[in-house]
């Protein structure tokens, strides 16, 4: 049976607001569904009357982007666990850390730099816990 080598798996996560936010945005401009009045009738219902649909539905218009940053995100660490046989390269990432290349369609990332798993590795073929 092969050993594992224990590594700290990064993530991240939306912050709550910006993830409300962004339904919020998406509901106005009809992504997650048409915008309705409070009669059941959406944009469509009142041009294809030829008329000028309801202010309400000028004021659900978005930007047609929405810029996430890095701030938006709360970071999440976890330990995990890989067997060494089954990476295929490692890099270092330019912000922290390194990811990991799994079989070679499947990346982790991981806070341990690509010198730090080299290590581990060493120790774990060495007998070295």
């Amino acid at each position: 049976m092969e050993d594992f080598i224990t590594v700290t798996v990064v993530s991240g996560k939306l912050k709550k607001e910006v993830k409300d936010k962004l339904t919020e945005l998406t509901a106005k401009a009809g992504v997650a569904g048409t915008k309705k009045d409070d009669f059941g009738r959406d944009e469509q219902y009142y041009r294809d009357l030829g008329v000028e649909p309801p202010q309400e539905f000028q004021d659900a218009k978005v930007p047609e982007s929405l810029e996430i940053k890095k701030e938006d995100y709360d970071i999440i660490e976890k330990m995990g666990k890989v067997k060494p046989s089954v990476i295929t390269f490692v890099v270092d990432n330019d912000d922290f850390g390194s990811t990991l290349y799994i079989d070679t369609d499947f990346t982790i990332t991981v806070k341990e730099t690509a010198e730090e798993i080299d290590i581990k590795i060493k120790n774990l073929k060495d007998g070295v816990k």
